[in-house]
């Protein structure tokens, strides 16, 4: 359906397909609503959004595309693939142009036999760095190791009292 003034609306149901060859964005969804005006793109219901300049496939439940900032939201069931990086989440934000991911929502990374688990996990794809923030946790795997064991780290956000018992003490 078509609608609104100059047809700047556009709602789609079924197995909707979107390409755009000239951003190298594809995306893929059960129901997708588009605003031409604003260029907003919001796709529910086993959402796919492939991103060819960056590498970047992300799926979830409910996508919105902001496409004069490039910015992706992501929620409910949030999976991101990027080369050998697999993301967990419930909400994600990928900013294309800036090439960065910010998960929240019970967020894991998992990249190579490494694990990473957080309140909050960034990620700057173009520098291949991840930055935990809150209750961090995760299992990182050495090859030094001469077990092929893998190392479990844990670590907790210390609070102001925390540091006064141990100080205290």
């Amino acid at each position: 359906e078509i609608f609104g003034d100059d047809n700047e609306f556009a709602e789609c149901t079924g197995n909707v397909e979107v390409r755009d060859n000239e951003k190298g964005i594809f995306l893929k969804a059960g129901k997708l609503f588009f605003n031409r005006e604003d260029d907003i793109i919001r796709a529910e219901g086993s959402a796919v959004m492939e991103d060819a300049r960056n590498e970047v496939v992300a799926r979830g439940n409910f996508l919105e595309y902001r496409g004069k900032d490039e910015v992706c939201m992501i929620q409910i069931g949030v999976r991101i693939f990027k080369d050998e990086m697999v993301c967990r989440s419930e909400f994600a934000e990928y900013s294309r142009n800036d090439e960065i991911l910010r998960l929240s929502g019970m967020p894991v990374v998992y990249r190579e036999d490494d694990e990473y688990r957080a309140l909050r996990i960034i990620i700057d794809i173009d520098k291949d760095e991840i930055t935990l923030e809150g209750r961090v946790s995760g299992k990182i795997f050495s090859e030094d190791n001469e077990n092929d064991e893998t190392e479990k780290i844990e670590e907790s956000e210390e609070t102001e009292e925390d540091e006064k018992e141990e100080a205290e003490e």
